[in-house]
C-alpha cells in the first residue's frame, strides 16, 4: 500500500514539475515575443491586446508544415515550436517562435477578417497544452497534456476576403545613382495559395525634386510629384516589378528618400482595404546619363528570372554576456527557389550604423575588415563558400570593439546590413536593437 502510494505521488509530482517547466518556457517565450518592434508598437496601440503562446511538437508542425510555410511566406523545417499571437479587434501579430532557443523563426501581421472551414465534432489535441496561466490579459498555453476539444462547424472562407495574409515588399538591387548605374528597387508582390481571391494593389511613390521614376505599369514622374500604379496578383503567384530610379542635374547630391504608399486589398472588395507604406533610400552622386529614358543604363543589374535572390530567415545578436552590447550578427539566409547559386567568396557585405560604415569580404575569421559564411544545411552538396536553392547559410559579422568593426549595438540603436553578392540582388534589411536585451545573451533582431 505504502509503496503504491508513493509510485502515486511520483507521477504526480513528475505531471506538477512538466506543467511547471512549461509555464516557465511559456513566460520566456512571451518575454522574446513582447521584445519583437512590431509587438511592442501593437501593445502601444492596442493596451488591451491579448498575447496567446501555444507549444506545438515537432510532428504538430510537421502535420500543418504547408500552412506555416504560406503564413512565413518561406518552407519551414519541422522543429518543435510556440505560436506567439497577440491580437485585438480585427488584427493580430503572429510569430513562430522555436522552442528549443526561444529565436523567432518568422512573424506576420494579419487582418481577423476570415473564417476558415472546421469540422463537426471532437478534435483530440495531442502534445500540445494545457496548463493555463492567466495573467493582466496574457494566456499562456504549455505542453505537458493532451486536450479533448469539441469543435464548431463554420462557414468556409467568405469570397472576397484573404486567408492568409499577403505581402507587399522592397527589395533593393542598387542605391547608388552616377553616370554609370541607376537605382533600381523590386516592388515584390505575393498572394499565397491557400487564399482564393486576387491580391489588388494600388501604389503611388512620392518622388523628390530632381528625381525620375520608371517602371512597369507606372506612370512617369520627373521632378518632385507622384508617379502611381495598379497591379493585380492572382492566388498562389507573385508579381514583381523593377523600379528604375534616375537623377537629372538639379537633382541634390546626397541621399534620397522615395516614399511607397498605398492600398492593397481582396478582389472587389474595397471595404477589407490594408494600408501600405514602404520607403527606399537612394545616394545620388552625380547626374544619371539618361534621365529622360526608362531604359536603365545597367540592364545586366535588373533582375530575371533565375537570377539569384538572397532572402533573410533571421537576424540574431550575440552578446558576450547579460551587461554586454551586441558584439556579433549571425544573419541566416536562404536562395528563392529559382535562384541561381552564389559563391559567397566574391560576395561583399557591408554593416552601417549611425557613425560608421563597414566594407566585409569573405574569409575564415569574421574581423573588423572580414564577414564569415558557414553552411548550415547543404542540401546542394555544393562547396562550402556556395549559397544554392535548398541550402541554408549564415553570415557572422564581428562587430567587437577590439576584435571586429568597433560598432557594438547598444539599446535602442539601429543598423544596416547590405548583402552584395556578385551578380544578382543586393540585400538590405534594417535591425533596431531593443529597450532593453533583459538576460539574454542571443537576441532575435530580424524579422
Amino acid at each position: 500500500m505504502i509503496k503504491n502510494n508513493l509510485k502515486v505521488l511520483l507521477i504526480v509530482s513528475i505531471g506538477l514539475m512538466a506543467i511547471v517547466s512549461g509555464c516557465i518556457g511559456g513566460q520566456d517565450v512571451t518575454s522574446a515575443f513582447k521584445a519583437l518592434p512590431e509587438v511592442q508598437q501593437f501593445m502601444n496601440e492596442h493596451p488591451n491586446a491579448k498575447i496567446t503562446v501555444t507549444y506545438w511538437s515537432k510532428d504538430d508542425v510537421a502535420n500543418s508544415s504547408q500552412e506555416i510555410s504560406q503564413q512565413c511566406d518561406k518552407s519551414i523545417t519541422p522543429i518543435a515550436m510556440y505560436k506567439a499571437t497577440i491580437s485585438e479587434g480585427d488584427l493580430k501579430v503572429v510569430s513562430w517562435i522555436d522552442a528549443q532557443n526561444k529565436i523567432v523563426i518568422c512573424s506576420s501581421t494579419e487582418s481577423l477578417q476570415t473564417t476558415t472551414s472546421t469540422p463537426t465534432g471532437t478534435a483530440t489535441v495531442t502534445a500540445t497544452a494545457i496548463a493555463t496561466a492567466t495573467t493582466s490579459g496574457y494566456i499562456i498555453i504549455v505542453p505537458g497534456a493532451t486536450a479533448t476539444v469539441t469543435a464548431t462547424p463554420t462557414a468556409a472562407a467568405t469570397p472576397g476576403k484573404f486567408r492568409v495574409g499577403p505581402s507587399v515588399t522592397l527589395r533593393p538591387v542598387t542605391n547608388v545613382i552616377d553616370t554609370n548605374q541607376d537605382g533600381i528597387v523590386e516592388l515584390f508582390m505575393n498572394n499565397p495559395s491557400l487564399n482564393d481571391v486576387t491580391l489588388n494593389v494600388d501604389v503611388r511613390i512620392s518622388v523628390p525634386s530632381g528625381i525620375h521614376v520608371y517602371g512597369q505599369s507606372l506612370g512617369e514622374a520627373a521632378g518632385a510629384g507622384v508617379v502611381a500604379g495598379m497591379f493585380s496578383v492572382p492566388p498562389g503567384t507573385a508579381r514583381t516589378i523593377a523600379v528604375v530610379v534616375k537623377a537629372d542635374k538639379s537633382a541634390r547630391i546626397g541621399s534620397h528618400t522615395l516614399q511607397f504608399t498605398g492600398l492593397y486589398w481582396p478582389d472587389d472588395n474595397k471595404d477589407a482595404f490594408q494600408p501600405l507604406s514602404l520607403t527606399y533610400s537612394v545616394t545620388v552622386k552625380e547626374a544619371s546619363k539618361n534621365p529622360e529614358s526608362p531604359e536603365p543604363s545597367n540592364p545586366n543589374a535588373v533582375p530575371t528570372s533565375g537570377q539569384n535572390t538572397i532572402v533573410l530567415r533571421n537576424v540574431v545578436g550575440i552578446r558576450a554576456d547579460a551587461q554586454a552590447p551586441v558584439s556579433s550578427l549571425n544573419v541566416s539566409i536562404v536562395i528563392s527557389p529559382d535562384g541561381s547559386q552564389i559563391d559567397f567568396s566574391h560576395a561583399t557585405v557591408k554593416y552601417i550604423n549611425e557613425t560608421t560604415t563597414s566594407t566585409l569580404s569573405y574569409a575564415v575569421t569574421a574581423d573588423a575588415t572580414h564577414f564569415t559564411y558557414t553552411k548550415v544545411r547543404d542540401a546542394s552538396g555544393t562547396g562550402m563558400s556556395i549559397l544554392a536553392a535548398g541550402d541554408l547559410g549564415t553570415i557572422t559579422i564581428n562587430l567587437d570593439t577590439s576584435k571586429g568593426t568597433n560598432q557594438d549595438l547598444e539599446v535602442r540603436k539601429k543598423g544596416t546590413i547590405q548583402i552584395i553578392p556578385e551578380t544578382g540582388t543586393m540585400v538590405v534589411e534594417d535591425i533596431v536593437a531593443p529597450n532593453s536585451y533583459g538576460t539574454y545573451t542571443q537576441t532575435q533582431l530580424f524579422p
